[in-house]
């Protein structure tokens, strides 16, 4: 195969790859708002579930937790590790970050830019 060929199906592959995303999007969207109406419907009718063909669809509450913005979590960490007694606790947050990463390695990833003509 030539760099031509390669480069004309990656362009189809990739534009076929945002297609099923724009469909998958839709897809998602519908299937959240048909779980809101038969969640409705249970609430409605003070059930906590049904059996249909085979399936028992049914409410479960589980806690969940909101997510904290970054400058947050750093302010409450922070806090967190002064209550504690550690003596500099801006230095120990970085270096709680910097142990959570992993190794550094180079990684070459191929960019495609269009051109203006």
């Amino acid at each position: 195969m030539s760099i031509s060929q390669y480069l004309e199906e990656l362009d189809s592959i990739r534009k076929e790859i945002a297609r099923n995303n724009a469909r998958n999007r839709a897809l998602r969207t519908r299937a959240s708002i048909l779980e809101d109406n038969i969640s409705r419907f249970l609430h409605e009718r003070e059930q906590q579930g049904v059996k249909f063909n085979d399936k028992a669809i049914y409410i479960e509450s589980k806690p969940s937790f909101q997510i904290k913005k970054k400058k947050d979590k750093r302010e409450d960490t922070i806090v967190m590790l002064k209550s504690m007694g550690v003596d500099n606790p801006e230095e120990a947050y970085e270096s709680l970050l910097n142990v959570q990463k992993g190794e550094q390695y180079e990684k070459s990833k191929l960019k495609i830019t269009t051109l203006k003509k």
